[in-house]
């Protein structure tokens, strides 16, 4: 069946959440049901916010993709003033209770972005690419990248990804390792051993 990419409708922000809990390993976090929807509705939300550009992939009318970056001069897609406030509440509410949260992930993601432009320049970033667990391998990821190359031929992107995700997806797409680090994140008692990777490509090339 035919795959359409065009514009992200806002109808399809909560399908787009889902995908992301398996896509993007959302649920490494935590196992518990409530925590995990919270936290997936706070980390989408917080992409929704800051997108210049986002598509859609569609099949027969329902969305089985999703892409979404930012582009620096570029203004968001979305006005969506009632997530801003939560996800503002939500910041708030974890720096007062829990301190700094500046995690592992996060230093190591800002050590590499420094690493990395201080001998070059980012034009954006890809942020956010998810498809619906029950359609991958139909190349609905790779017609997602290509409606970005398109939108942006020339431009320097980076992305973030680590080990414990498909990040040999974008090795096969143009991207490369610019920069890596090796972190521990704390689920419990468990310690889960990661590399984070920065990923960049001049799309088009």
């Amino acid at each position: 069946m035919t795959i359409q990419i065009r514009p992200l409708r806002r109808q399809d922000f909560d399908a787009m959440r889902r995908f992301a809990i398996d896509g993007m390993h959302l649920d490494r976090y935590t196992h518990n049901a409530i925590e995990l929807a919270a936290y997936s509705r706070y980390f989408v939300d917080g992409e929704l916010l800051e997108a210049t550009q986002a598509y859609g992939a569609y099949q027969a009318g329902h969305l089985v993709g999703a892409l979404l970056a930012h582009f620096d001069g570029q203004t968001p897609v979305y006005r969506l003033p009632l997530r801003a406030i939560r996800n503002r509440l939500i910041d708030w509410a974890m720096t007062k209770f829990y301190g700094n949260l500046t995690d592992q992930y996060e230093r190591a993601n800002l050590a590499m972005r420094r690493e990395v432009t201080a001998s070059r320049t980012l034009a954006g970033e890809l942020s956010f690419l998810v498809v619906d667990p029950q359609c991958n391998g139909q190349g609905i990821g790779t017609q997602l990248l290509t409606q970005l190359t398109r939108a942006n031929a020339g431009q320097t992107v980076f992305l973030y990804t680590d080990s414990d995700s498909t990040y040999q997806f974008y090795l096969h797409r143009g991207f490369h390792i610019a920069a890596q680090r090796q972190i521990t994140i704390k689920r419990g008692l468990e310690r889960l051993p990661l590399t984070c990777y920065l990923m960049v490509a001049e799309l088009g090339r």
